[in-house]
């Protein structure tokens, strides 16, 4: 999967800017000391937890009830993707385990262990970036007023992921968090709106015409293509 080989390429010094800030490095680092073999085992151990947590989760009670089961297996059923992804180079199973002991964590008041994965979700997935600041107005809308530890620690979360854009800003020049929005952007969102406009030849020689443009600038200005 290209992905996968983004994974593996991370540390690769020749890779062009670009694609150096497109994955967030935590993956990466688990990769590079367990290997192909160990993280994949690692992968299906953290979704083998997830799956027997989240049974002993719903299925607290003695006799659960009939519908519960039978969502439950069907969600096991609808979600084999999940199985496929633990053994992939991709960080999804790293994130749903994440998210999993932060939600375990938030449940038993264990803010420590919880503001942990909040604070490392976005160096596994750049989506989760402003998930420590969504979380803290939902704490403010639900007046968890006596939560100020966790209200402060939300916010350093946050500033966690600003210090790194900060320390992107000066490799590249941009400040960013990954630059794989605005690679998906030209390389997908455009890209298919361009096909449905003018078919798939023409798409494609936009998009050459545009990366062809964009390797005369530097990349801060490439950015702003």
């Amino acid at each position: 999967l290209p992905d996968s080989l983004e994974f593996l390429a991370f540390f690769n010094e020749n890779l062009p800017i670009e694609f150096a800030t497109k994955r967030p490095f935590l993956y990466p680092l688990i990769l590079s000391f367990l290997g192909i073999i160990g993280t994949l085992l690692l992968q299906n151990l953290m979704l083998l937890l997830v799956v027997f947590r989240l049974s002993t989760h719903l299925f607290k009670n003695q006799k659960p009830h009939f519908l519960v089961v039978i969502s439950f297996l069907l969600a096991l059923v609808f979600s084999l993707n999940i199985f496929i992804y633990a053994n992939k180079i991709m960080a999804e199973t790293l994130s749903m385990f994440m998210l999993w002991m932060a939600f375990e964590a938030l449940q038993k008041q264990k803010f420590v262990l919880f503001l942990g994965c909040i604070a490392l979700l976005p160096f596994v997935k750049p989506v989760f970036l402003f998930l420590p600041a969504l979380l803290f107005l939902v704490f403010i809308l639900h007046k968890a007023w006596r939560q100020k530890t966790v209200l402060i620690g939300l916010l350093a979360c946050f500033g966690l992921s600003l210090l790194y854009m900060t320390y992107n800003f000066r490799r590249t020049g941009a400040f960013e968090f990954s630059s794989i929005q605005h690679i998906n952007a030209l390389q997908y969102n455009k890209h298919q709106f361009d096909v449905a406009r003018f078919g798939a030849q023409k798409a494609k020689e936009i998009q050459d015409s545009i990366i062809l443009e964009g390797e005369k600038l530097a990349y801060p200005l490439k950015v702003k293509l």
